[in-house]
Parts: structure tokens; C-alpha cells; sequence
């Protein structure tokens, strides 16, 4: 089976670079979005296996994304990243759909990890083709 990409979603360009160059050094392709909008719209067109994807951005918000993808694509697995820990509990973020949330500025181990252990996890069950 061919390896799905991981969808990153960041208003923040920086942060949607760094996370698409470690993806890819850990053997990830990528794709980048930098919305909510713009991230529901390439996994119509792409295979995805997990999505990483900032909580706070215009347009529309990685919760508000992320309860479309649910909608649409329930297996799908979302890590949700966050610059505003007080604005959300990892309870609210876990009940509303996120797999895992994590919180910036966050060390790059600890997003390999998770990212590993939701692709274990996730078995290739998220992975669709919109």
C-alpha cells in the first residue's frame, strides 16, 4: 500500500514548513494548507493519513475543520497543535474528535512520536482518496 501523506495545517508559515521538512525526513511525503478551507479542500484531492493542524487560523479554525473531517472521514486521525494552552483543555480538544493535542512551542520528539504512534494506530484505516 502506498504511504499516505500528512496533511499540516498552520496559519504560520514557518511552523508549516518545519513540520513539512521533518515529515519528510522521517520518510513522510506532505502537503500544506494554510486554513481550515484550504485543508478540507486537498483531502479532496489527496490520500491522507493523518492531519496535523493548528487550532487558532482564519478563514476556518482546526476544531471547526477538524469536526468536517470528522463528518466526512471518520477514521481520519487529527493532532491538533496550539499556541494558546489556556484557550483549550486536552479534554474539550479530545471530545470534539483530535487524537492527540499538542501544545507550542513543542519539541520536534515529541511530535515524531505521536505522529508514529498515530500512524501505527491509525493502521492505514484513515488513509482516503476524497
Amino acid at each position: 500500500m502506498t504511504k499516505g501523506k500528512i496533511l499540516i495545517v498552520d496559519d504560520e508559515e514557518g511552523i508549516r514548513d518545519m513540520l513539512a521538512d521533518l515529515m519528510e525526513v522521517l520518510g513522510y511525503p506532505s502537503i500544506v494548507a494554510c486554513n481550515g478551507r484550504e485543508g478540507l479542500d486537498c483531502l479532496e484531492k489527496e490520500q491522507v493519513a493523518l492531519v496535523i493542524s493548528d487550532i487558532k487560523m482564519p478563514v476556518m479554525n482546526g476544531i471547526q475543520m477538524m469536526k468536517k473531517i470528522k463528518e466526512r472521514f471518520s477514521d481520519l486521525q487529527v493532532l491538533l497543535i496550539t499556541g494558546y494552552e489556556a484557550d483549550y483543555s486536552r479534554e474539550e480538544v479530545k471530545e470534539a474528535g483530535a487524537a492527540d493535542y499538542i501544545c507550542k512551542p513543542f519539541n520536534i520528539d515529541v511530535i515524531e512520536r505521536k505522529v508514529k504512534t498515530l500512524l501505527e494506530r491509525g493502521n492505514g484505516r484513515g488513509t482516503h482518496v476524497g
